[in-house]
């Protein structure tokens, strides 16, 4: 009987050494690789999330596998993005971006805290320089009780990333948690002035407030408080680059729209909404939103493609027709202004720009008594409308 060699000690070292590193991995057979149902997915999701599959299968790379987890969590399939991300991170257990994505995952499906602050902590021993981890991991340890092991995780992100808002948030009320009513006033209030509009950094305030004895400024700032929203977002360039900007669906690039919408990043606005219209080519509030965001960068004529279009679909949207009016007015098509500003102050005859544009409309089209008309009413409505100069200069 012929006897079979051993293979030498060093070749089965470095084997050992490149299964466990995984960077190289051959092809996957589909073994343990999701397989959802994409029949309720809008069509360009669906293939999207079929064609990274496919890259698992015919590749089976870390970065494959990784790509995958993205996808899936981009589109609201958080147990197949688990899957993933975690198989990828078995693969390569030193790749940052698979520890910190499988981490945020655990934590958004429900994981115990232990498990959470588990994987924040090695994505953190992974990139000690990354600011919004550090931010994640002081929030697990504080909800843990952990608050002097999450007072050292906020200051840490502070250091990294000195404008994070909720960083400053997390810190004042884990020193509140402390007893350092003091040092928790300073950072809240940073946290305030960073970010005015979040509910729970202004409620650390008046609690913070409240333990340095100042009762009345307490009670003022929980009266600022009333309306408000708690606001827990914040700057995650991975998490962007590699979730949430990776998203072709509609609810997801909506939301990314009026995000960029509200800083005034309006290409990134129109990209995003041009895959909103396009699954959803009904959608007035899309087609303003669009229009708008056009007009802000200079483009009128797809600006008056889709404001023509929302006005169309949704006859009586105010801001539409406003937004409409404005833009005819501005390239001296007077009568078709006169048109969709007429329709807007019938809608909201109580809105002082919508009659000083009507006024502006009616005066480009010759009919001056029309527009006095409606620069009186704008001057009744607001004593200090530019619509009552207007009056006082013209000769009609």
């Amino acid at each position: 009987m012929t006897r079979v060699p051993p293979w030498p000690v060093a070749t089965v070292v470095i084997l050992v050494v490149l299964w466990s590193v995984g960077c190289d991995a051959a092809p996957t057979g589909g073994q343990d690789l999701p397989d959802p149902d994409l029949s309720e997915m809008e069509p360009q999701v669906a293939d999207v999330l079929r064609h990274k599959r496919q890259d698992v299968v015919e590749l089976g790379s870390v970065e494959a596998w990784g790509e995958l987890g993205a996808a899936y969590d981009a589109h609201g399939l958080l147990e197949q993005a688990e899957t993933c991300y975690r198989r990828a991170h078995e693969l390569d257990s030193r790749r940052f971006e698979w520890a910190y994505l499988l981490a945020v995952v655990r934590e958004v499906r429900g994981a115990e805290t232990a498990e959470v602050v588990e994987l924040f902590g090695r994505a953190a021993e992974l990139r000690s320089e990354y600011g919004p981890v550090f931010v994640r991991l002081g929030a697990a340890l504080a909800l843990r009780g952990e608050y002097a092991s999450a007072r050292e995780a906020f200051e840490r992100a502070i250091v990294l990333a000195p404008q994070n808002a909720v960083a400053h948030r997390g810190l004042g009320q884990t020193l509140l948690a402390l007893g350092d009513a003091g040092a928790a006033t300073e950072h809240l209030e940073r946290a305030v002035e960073l970010e005015p509009r979040d509910l729970s950094a202004r409620s650390g305030l008046a609690q913070a407030y409240m333990r340095s004895g100042d009762a009345e400024l307490a009670g003022e700032t929980v009266r600022q408080a009333q309306q408000l929203q708690p606001i827990n977002s914040f700057d995650d360039p991975v998490y962007a680059e590699r979730v949430f900007l990776r998203s072709v669906g509609s609810s997801r690039a909506y939301s990314r729209a009026q995000a960029a919408l509200r800083t005034g990043r309006f290409d990134q606005a129109v990209r995003d909404l041009a895959i909103v219209v396009q699954a959803r080519p009904d959608d007035a509030s899309a087609h303003y939103w669009k229009g708008m965001a056009h007009r802000r960068l200079g483009q009128g004529d797809p600006a008056l493609t889709h404001l023509f279009r929302a006005v169309e679909l949704e006859p009586t949207l105010v801001q539409a027709r406003l937004e409409l009016g404005a833009l005819l007015l501005s390239r001296s098509r007077h009568a078709q202004a006169v048109e969709q500003l007429e329709a807007a102050a019938a809608l909201q005859p109580l809105d002082a720009d919508g009659h000083f544009g009507l006024g502006l409309a009616y005066e480009g089209a010759g009919e001056l008594t029309e527009a006095r008309v409606h620069f009186e009413a704008a001057a009744r409505l607001d004593p200090d409308h530019p619509a009552a100069a207007r009056l006082a200069q013209s000769p009609m």
